[in-house]
C-alpha cells in the first residue's frame, strides 16, 4: 500500500478497498460472452435478423484471444469495465453504404 500511495498520492484513492482499486486499475477478467450477446442492442436490425444470427455464430466460434480483441475494438481495452459484463452494452447498427467494401467498421 505504501508504494502505491507514494506513486499515487491523491486522497481520492482512499475511497477504495484494495479489491475495488485493483478492479478499477486492472479491469475485470471474468468474461461472460453469452452475457455480452444478451446485452447487445440493435439499430436497423433485430435479434432475429439473419445478419445478427450469423454475427453471433461467428463470434462464439472465435478463440478466446480473438474475442478479447473484439472487446478491445469496442472499448479500447480487452478488460471488462467495472461492474462486469452485466453492465456493459453495445449497439450493432445498420449503416447503408453505396459500396460496403470501401467503408471500415466502427465502434
Amino acid at each position: 500500500a505504501y508504494g502505491f500511495k507514494k506513486g499515487c498520492s491523491n486522497v481520492m484513492w482512499t475511497i477504495f478497498v484494495p479489491v475495488e482499486l485493483m478492479a478499477v486499475i486492472h479491469g475485470n477478467t471474468a468474461y461472460d460472452w453469452e452475457q455480452l450477446e444478451k446485452n447487445a442492442k440493435y439499430r436497423g436490425y433485430d435479434v432475429s435478423s439473419e445478419v445478427i444470427k450469423n454475427f453471433w455464430t461467428v463470434f462464439h466460434d472465435l478463440s478466446e484471444e480473438m474475442k478479447k480483441r473484439f472487446l478491445a475494438f469496442l472499448t479500447g481495452t480487452d478488460r471488462i469495465p467495472v461492474g462486469g459484463m452485466e453492465k456493459f452494452t453495445f449497439t450493432i447498427c445498420y449503416t447503408a453504404h453505396l459500396d460496403p467494401d470501401l467503408s471500415y467498421p466502427s465502434a
